[in-house]
């Protein structure tokens, strides 16, 4: 399919070319965004409704006056917000101009004839939509971490979220008891099990040593596992489809959304992919599409380059303050195992203490 010349169509075109650009990169946060789709919108806001429970109606939402009567609004409550845009860009070589500009080139791949000119358009909406991708991967990752994120521009998007529950792993001396009993009210709230458990490494690390959880490993005839089949065994004993927690590290604003100590639940179906529309420009006149993305060629006449920028005006939204629960577990603290060496290097001291007093003592008694 040859790119299209006129404008608007180019426009939609290349905006199709992100859409389906399938990119091979890690983002386990994406993952749990499971939740119907919001957008793309019309206009630069999303409009979404956030789910409130009658028990968390009175604090959510406040109160409303009806025909004279006070009652607690219970059911959806409307909330807006208008995403930061999310933009990335690669530079039309050269090459790339002088092989688009012959008529009716080609490119094999995979013994393949395509068209070249859609074939760079391809290559370049990939190297685009990498970034992008990584990009909305740390802004899920936040969300789910502290309840909200940091947009491109540096701005903060809040959402109403459950405050962060304390955990004494050694309460009543069993900490499958404990977790239980947070996995009960979490299904009591949502209705349903947690579609993903988050559990950080030092917890991970804290059921290996735990007398009581390993003995419901053998149980389960468990025994024996590989170090990279931990997370499946502890999910068997848990009864929850559990992920060890990934770090989202975002070195441009310095924040690690990994947390060793934490575990999270996780309500899939309430977190969502909204877009917001985008403005482009056709001709001298801008306007907003409601499109995912959209993507356009800026010609710098000045320096002679051409610039294919995509662009996507995205946001995570949590729709319902109890769909992500966040559990902080104070762990004991660790019985620090000292290395052969080390005992070895302290028992020779020892010794030699046991000799100079002896030998001190000795001294005196001669005198």
């Amino acid at each position: 399919m040859a790119v299209p010349k006129n404008e608007i169509e180019r426009i939609r075109f290349f905006a199709g070319l992100l859409v389906a650009a399938q990119v091979n990169i890690d983002t386990p946060y994406l993952k749990f965004v499971r939740g119907r789709k919001l957008g793309p919108s019309p206009t630069r806001e999303i409009d979404y409704r956030s789910v409130a429970t009658k028990r968390q109606a009175a604090s959510l939402l406040g109160f409303r006056k009806i025909e004279g009567q006070t009652i607690r609004q219970v059911g959806f409550d409307e909330y807006r917000l208008t995403p930061g845009i999310i933009s990335q860009s690669e530079v039309i070589t050269a090459s790339d101009a002088g092989l688009m500009s012959l008529t009716d080139s080609v490119i094999y791949v995979n013994k393949s004839q395509l068209d070249a000119e859609e074939t760079i358009y391809r290559d370049k909406a990939y190297n685009i939509k990498t970034p992008i991708e990584l990009r909305k991967n740390i802004m899920v990752a936040q969300l789910i971490h502290d309840g909200k994120y940091t947009s491109c521009e540096g701005r903060k998007v809040e959402f109403p979220i459950r405050a962060v529950d304390t955990l004494d792993y050694t309460a009543h001396g069993n900490f499958l008891v404990n977790y239980k009993k947070q996995l009960r009210a979490f299904i009591k709230a949502n209705g349903k099990r947690p579609d993903a458990v988050i559990v950080g490494e030092k917890i991970v690390d804290e059921l290996l040593r735990d007398k009581i959880f390993m003995d419901e490993v053998y149980k389960l005839g468990l025994a024996g596992f590989d170090q990279d089949q931990k997370d499946v065994v502890i999910a068997r004993v848990l009864g929850t489809q559990l992920q060890e927690e990934a770090p989202a590290y975002d070195p441009d604003l310095e924040i690690d959304s990994a947390t060793g100590n934490r575990i999270t639940f996780i309500n899939t179906e309430r977190l969502h992919d909204a877009y917001g529309g985008l403005e482009v420009l056709v001709g001298k006149s801008p306007k907003i599409v409601a499109s995912e993305y959209v993507a356009y060629e800026d010609v710098d006449t000045k320096n002679q380059s051409v610039e294919f920028i995509g662009k996507t005006a995205y946001s995570p939204v949590l729709s319902d303050p109890n769909g992500i629960w966040r559990i902080e577990v104070d762990l004991p603290t660790p019985t620090v195992l000292k290395t052969l060496s080390e005992v070895n290097e302290e028992e020779v001291q020892a010794e030699e203490e046991v000799q100079e007093t002896e030998g001190t003592g000795k001294g005196r008694k001669g005198k």
